[in-house]
C-alpha cells in the first residue's frame, strides 16, 4: 500500500491548488473592471474633443467668443487638457453658427453595454500503475482518480455618456494612460471607438452640410444622416496549460509492484470581452421645420433613449447571427451528397 501514498499526496495537493473561486477580469487580463470601463471612455472623450477641434477649426479667423477665433480657440484647447474647463460653457460663443452647432451635438448619446464573461476549468488528479511480473506474461493494473472544476461568472452593465460630458465632465487624471494595440487582451488597449465616434461626427456633419466637397447622405441642415451608429466589439481569449508528468520504471520482485505514476494537472481560462457602443442623436423638431438639442432633457428619458438603442443593436445582432448560422447550413447542404 505505500506505493499508493505518493500518487494520492500529489492528488490531494493538486485538487487544493486547482481550486480558484470567482473568476474576476483582473485575473487573468491583470485589469479591474473599472479599468477596462475607464479605457474605453477615455477614448470615446478624445474622439469627442478631436471632433472639437476640427468643427473650431473650420471657422479659421471667424471669432467664435469674444475674444478667440476659430483657429485660435482650436490650437488652445489642443495645446493644454485643462482648458477645456475654462470653455465648457456653451454660451460663450458669440458665433451663433457655432452655439448651434455645439448645442445640437452636445446631448448626443454614448451609450455602452459590457458584456464581461470569464470561464475557468481545473482538471486535477493522479493515478499509479501497478504492475505484476510471471514467467510468460505481464499482469497491470492501473489505478487513479481525476476532478474538474469548472467556474463561469458574467458580469453585465451599461453605462451613458453624453457628447458634453465626455469633453468637459471627465477628470484628466481619470485619462492619463493613452493605450496601444493589446492583442492579447484587446480590451485593455486601443479599440476603435475613436472611428466610430468620427465617421459618426463625419457623416453627420462634414459630408452632409459640406455638399461642395462631399457627397450628401440625404442629410440636411435640418436633421442629421443618421440618428444611430453602432459598433459590437467582440473579443475571445482562450489560454491553455497543460502539466501531464508520468514517471515509470520496472520493478523486480514477485506480486504487484508500481510500474509507473501519472499526473494531470490542465488549467485552462476564456474571457468573453463583448461591448456594444451606440452613438444616438437625441433631437427634437423645434415646429418650424429645423431640429434642436433636446437639453435638458431628463436623465430617465436620456438613459432610455440609450436603452432603446442597446435593444435595437441586440436585435440586429441577433438577426445577423441567424442569417450566418442558415449560410452555413445552406453551404454544408450543398457539400453533402
Amino acid at each position: 500500500m505505500r506505493v499508493l501514498m505518493v500518487p494520492l499526496l500529489a492528488l490531494e495537493a493538486s485538487l487544493i491548488a486547482g481550486c480558484a473561486v470567482y473568476p474576476l477580469p483582473q485575473d487573468s487580463a491583470g485589469v479591474k473592471t473599472k479599468d477596462i470601463v475607464a479605457n474605453i471612455r477615455c477614448q470615446a472623450r478624445r474622439a469627442v474633443r478631436r471632433a472639437a477641434i476640427n468643427t473650431l477649426e473650420s471657422f479659421k479667423t471667424d471669432y467664435v467668443t469674444a475674444r478667440y477665433r476659430g483657429f485660435e480657440l482650436a490650437r488652445l484647447l489642443d495645446s493644454d487638457d485643462t482648458n477645456w474647463d475654462r470653455f465648457s460653457k456653451i454660451n460663450l460663443f458669440t458665433n451663433k453658427k457655432a452655439r448651434d452647432l455645439f448645442s445640437y451635438y452636445a446631448t448626443s448619446l454614448v451609450t455602452y453595454e459590457f458584456t464581461l464573461r470569464m470561464t475557468e476549468e481545473n482538471k486535477q488528479g493522479a493515478g499509479v500503475d501497478l504492475a505484476r511480473q510471471f514467467l510468460r506474461r505481464v499482469d497491470r493494473i492501473g489505478i487513479g482518480a481525476t476532478e474538474g472544476r469548472l467556474r463561469d461568472n458574467s458580469r453585465i452593465f451599461s453605462l451613458h455618456d453624453t457628447f458634453y460630458n465626455l469633453a468637459t465632465g471627465i477628470n484628466n487624471d481619470y485619462c492619463k494612460e493613452n493605450p496601444g494595440v493589446d492583442f492579447v487582451f484587446p480590451t485593455r488597449g486601443h479599440l476603435p471607438v475613436e472611428d466610430l465616434i468620427d465617421t459618426y461626427t463625419y457623416i453627420n456633419e462634414w459630408a452632409t452640410l459640406d455638399k461642395a466637397n462631399n457627397p450628401n447622405f440625404m442629410g440636411t441642415p435640418k436633421g442629421p444622416a443618421t440618428r444611430q451608429m453602432a459598433d459590437t466589439i467582440t473579443f475571445t481569449t482562450k489560454l491553455t496549460v497543460i502539466n501531464n508528468p508520468t514517471i515509470a520504471y520496472n520493478p523486480v520482485g514477485y506480486g504487484f509492484f508500481a510500474s509507473g505514476v501519472n499526473f494531470t494537472n490542465e488549467n485552462s481560462r476564456q474571457d468573453l470581452h463583448k461591448v456594444i457602443v451606440t452613438l444616438t442623436t437625441t433631437d427634437v423638431p423645434d415646429g418650424r421645420g429645423d431640429f434642436k438639442s433636446a437639453s435638458p432633457l431628463p436623465p430617465d428619458a436620456l438613459r432610455k433613449s440609450g436603452e432603446d438603442a442597446i435593444v435595437s443593436v441586440r436585435s440586429k445582432n441577433a438577426q445577423d447571427d441567424l442569417s450566418m448560422i442558415a449560410q452555413s447550413i445552406s453551404q454544408f447542404n450543398l457539400l453533402v451528397p
